[in-house]
């Protein structure tokens, strides 16, 4: 008998670097099955994986509507002076700064609440002190010049504002939320 089982072992079974694929061209690196599997083919079924899951996540979510403030106030001071209009829910809120609410956004908001001012772009201005006025809602930062109205945010799954929709208030009443002075 020639040596251990460990010499017998390594002199009965001689493969070379790529084992038993070693049959197989230098491609394939499974075989499942009798089938050889190449690592083109796998990426190609994972790349398919990620656009079937991603058609799915993009086509499976559906708008949430959820309701929300217009607020416009005025604020005082150097950088950020002037009239302001944010749609507030109660966990987020989009601002006219950040370039959230885009011209067709406003344009709606001023069509939901005209105040007295065509919904033009270039009376925007006009229209928010006109909105603070009529729907107008003070608080201990802002006494006087300050609005708020009831609305209906459409959000999209990423937390995106898609539009703004009037409050229907089925028990009469204005669509503004009125608040005693303080």
């Amino acid at each position: 008998m020639a040596g251990s089982f460990k010499e017998m072992k390594i002199e009965q079974f001689d493969f070379n670097e790529r084992g038993f694929l070693s049959n197989y061209p230098l491609d394939v690196i499974r075989v499942i099955n009798g089938q050889p599997i190449t690592k083109a083919d796998i990426l190609s079924a994972k790349r398919e994986r990620q656009q079937e899951e991603l058609i799915t996540k993009r086509l499976s979510y559906e708008d949430i509507v959820k309701p929300c403030f217009i607020w416009t106030f005025y604020n005082r001071g150097f950088p950020y002076g002037g009239w302001w209009l944010y749609v507030k829910t109660a966990q987020e809120d989009w601002g006219e700064f950040r370039g959230v609410l885009n011209t067709d956004i406003i344009l709606k908001i001023m069509q939901i609440y005209p105040c007295g001012i065509l919904p033009m772009y270039s009376m925007f201005e006009e229209w928010k002190a006109a909105f603070a006025k009529q729907y107008f809602y003070p608080t201990e930062k802002r006494p006087k010049k300050q609005g708020m109205a009831v609305a209906k945010a459409v959000i999209n799954h990423s937390g995106h504002l898609k539009d703004v929709l009037p409050f229907n208030n089925n028990k009469g009443g204005s669509n503004g939320y009125r608040r005693r002075k303080v």
